[in-house]
């Protein structure tokens, strides 16, 4: 078996066990154990890494897509219920809060914390 053969047997090996939920340790356990070296392990993990914040940051852009459009739906219906006090407060402070809440929460994925 040749070592690109074996990199990318590692690589697929490694991509199995993220898919499947396993934790970034447990992946790195299982490939130390499998028979690669350091190098192999740290290229492999660096390449899962590299897909998981990949596909936080889709997430995180998808949550603060969502979380805008609350926002602007916010202040859109709290203005077309201005007449209303108790219409305003709701209309105002429910979507907005929740469209304020969703934008961090995206921030966050995006950034990767």
């Amino acid at each position: 078996m040749t070592n690109e053969h074996l990199n990318q047997d590692l690589l697929q090996n490694g991509l199995t066990r993220f898919l499947s939920g396993s934790d970034m340790s447990d992946i790195r356990e299982h490939l130390k154990v499998s028979g690669a070296d350091a190098s192999e392990v740290e290229s492999v993990m660096a390449h899962i890494k590299k897909l998981y914040y990949a596909k936080r940051r889709k997430r995180g852009m998808t949550t603060v897509l969502i979380g805008s459009l609350l926002l602007v739906f916010g202040c859109v219906f709290a203005l077309a219920m201005h007449g209303d006090s108790t219409s305003f407060r709701t209309a105002l402070y429910g979507p907005c809060i929740v469209g304020a809440i969703l934008v961090c929460w995206g921030m966050v994925d995006i950034m990767g914390f």
